[in-house]
């Protein structure tokens, strides 16, 4: 059995608690101290195998949430286009194989 993924595991410096972190990443609440959801997605990308991600977070979330101004934002352009490459994919569109 695989070990659960915890939030509160990449706030290790602060006093979180993994229901508030989970109530933030789902919507419960709009912002946990200075903390808002596009934080926490950050924090994730930067921390998290995007395996352990992908768990937590179905199609429709990573749509709404991970939009192409979000994604702007985000250090790494390799990030960036994969990003970008798996909303296109969720969103149905054709993509190109060649470059």
């Amino acid at each position: 059995m695989s070990e659960t993924v915890e939030l509160k595991k990449i706030y290790w410096e602060y006093n979180y608690s993994e229901n508030e972190l989970q109530e933030l990443l789902y919507g419960s609440i709009e912002q946990l101290g200075g903390l808002k959801r596009n934080d926490l997605l950050r924090r994730m990308l930067d921390y998290m195998n995007w395996f352990d991600i992908a768990k937590m977070i179905d199609r429709d979330f990573f749509l709404n949430n991970f939009t192409p101004e979000f994604i702007e934002t985000l250090r790494g352009d390799d990030l960036k286009r994969g990003l970008t490459f798996v909303r296109e994919f969720l969103r149905g569109k054709t993509l190109s194989s060649a470059r």
